[in-house]
């Protein structure tokens, strides 16, 4: 009884707390919200009713709050298998739009790619490049979906070395990629209009690309002039990733799924991540550039701080709008729905017919 009671306790106020905030990924009902309070509070008062007269019963508080959470999210996963966010980034028809597989030739090579089209286009398409490490798909399902809302058509490809991209990531092959992308988007009948979006790394390879092919408007998020990573951001990104923003997906997903896209890889490079950094020379890009440009950063971002944000605002002799996202830290910039939203309406606003 010592550890069973401050367990169901811990339990039952994790459920009830999980069906209060709507999280049916960390949830034993799931989706059954009115279920999840019963259990919930059923679990809490058998463990009150079972709760010893001993202190020995503190000590047990924090082991069974573990066990606790590692049950309930768990569970979560079962009961919310069903629960698949980003089910429209594969290819079929899906209320979001029509998602289809699209293989872009690069020279001897080519870029695996996702077309997403909403229901209704308005003739103009956004190119999202990911970040290092990442894929075309890992948690961009809010993104993405936020453009489809605002009509616009999305192409979100794997760069060399990532994802589905088997071609390793050398210079200056790698600054090919972006280019051959939009080449691509602007050749289609449908398309008139193309934006580009970079995430982290993508956003350095987009601002060199934006020179070379000339996107109708260019968004950059926390893209850094610089590249040098400690251990210590490493735990600050851990910080960050399991405040508000981990917790809020547990409304779309489950834990399992969350590790599941989270383990994407490291990417396969003939360059260091630094060097590419410091190769693409991302202030002096957009120093060139001749669009519109949108520079999104995150308050608490460490990889790509403020002041890199800053320095592009001060080179750039384009139309520039710098946006700074409260709360928001490398990994968790494109999981907030200020970001999303944002970006959504700049592209938007860009991209409409004149």
């Amino acid at each position: 009884m010592i550890f069973l009671s401050p367990f169901l306790l811990m339990l039952g106020l994790m459920q009830w707390v999980a069906a209060h905030m709507d999280l049916r990924g960390a949830s034993l009902t799931g989706r059954w919200r009115w279920l999840g309070y019963l259990i919930g509070s059923a679990l809490f008062t058998g463990g009150a009713y079972l709760l010893p007269g001993t202190l020995l019963v503190f000590a047990m508080i924090l082991p069974a709050g573990v066990l606790a959470l590692v049950s309930l999210l768990a569970v979560g996963s079962l009961a919310g298998r069903h629960l698949d966010p980003g089910r429209f980034l594969r290819p079929g028809d899906w209320p979001e739009g029509r998602c289809q597989a699209v293989r872009i030739p690069n020279g001897e090579h080519v870029i695996p790619g996702l077309l997403i089209t909403p229901p209704a286009p308005i003739g103009a398409a956004v190119c999202l490049i990911h970040g290092s490490g990442d894929n075309k798909t890992a948690f961009k399902w809010r993104l993405v979906r936020t453009l489809l809302d605002r009509r616009l058509t999305v192409l979100t490809i794997d760069l060399a070395g990532h994802g589905e991209n088997q071609t390793p990531q050398r210079w200056p092959d790698c600054t090919t990629e972006i280019p051959a992308a939009l080449t691509w988007l602007r050749d289609r009948p449908d398309v008139e209009r193309v934006g580009l979006l970079g995430i982290s790394m993508g956003g350095a390879l987009s601002a060199h690309a934006a020179v070379v092919a000339g996107p109708d408007a260019l968004a950059l998020c926390e893209t850094p002039v610089t590249f040098h990573y400690t251990q210590a951001m490493f735990w600050r990104e851990v910080w960050h990733i399991l405040r508000s923003p981990v917790l809020d997906l547990m409304r779309e997903t489950t834990a399992w799924r969350i590790w599941r896209t989270w383990d994407v890889g490291g990417g396969k490079r003939e360059i260091a991540l630094s060097d590419l950094i410091r190769r693409l020379d991302v202030p002096r890009q957009v120093a060139r550039l001749t669009c519109p440009l949108h520079l999104v950063y995150g308050q608490r971002d460490d990889i790509a701080p403020l002041d890199h944000g800053w320095r592009l605002h001060q080179a750039a002799t384009v139309p520039c709008v710098f946006t700074v996202v409260p709360g928001a830290s490398h990994l968790t910039l494109i999981l907030l729905s200020e970001t999303t939203r944002t970006l959504a309406d700049w592209f938007a606003q860009h991209l409409r017919k004149a």
